[in-house]
C-alpha cells in the first residue's frame, strides 16, 4: 500500500491517515511493517518539536507491541523518547 503512495508522491498523507489507526490502538496485534514505523520516526524527526507532534509520537509508540521489533528498533524509540521527555512512551518501552 505504501509503494502506491510513494508512487503519487503522497507517502507523508499515508502516514497522517494510518496514525488515527494506530493511536486508537487498531494495529495494537499487528506487526507495522518496519520501514512504515521508520517512515513515522522520520516524519516526526523532520518536523520540529511541536507539541501536538511529540504527543502523537507519544500515542503511537504507546500502542506498539515492542516486542515485535528488533533491538534497534528499540533503541531508537528510546533515544526518541528520552531526548523529547517523552514520559509515557519510554515506560511502554
Amino acid at each position: 500500500m505504501l509503494i502506491l503512495f510513494e508512487y503519487n508522491n503522497l507517502r507523508s498523507k499515508f502516514i497522517q491517515n494510518l496514525e488515527p489507526f494506530i493511536i486508537s490502538g487498531q494495529f495494537r496485534k499487528e506487526l507495522i511493517p518496519k520501514e512504515i514505523l521508520e517512515q513515522i520516526l522520520n516524519q516526526y524527526e523532520g518536523t520540529g518539536d511541536s507539541v501536538h507532534q511529540l504527543k502523537n509520537l507519544e500515542r503511537i509508540v504507546q500502542q506498539l507491541d515492542l516486542k515485535k521489533y528488533d533491538d534497534l528498533m528499540r533503541a531508537r524509540l528510546e533515544i526518541i523518547c528520552e531526548k523529547n521527555c517523552m514520559v509515557s512512551a519510554l515506560l511502554a518501552l
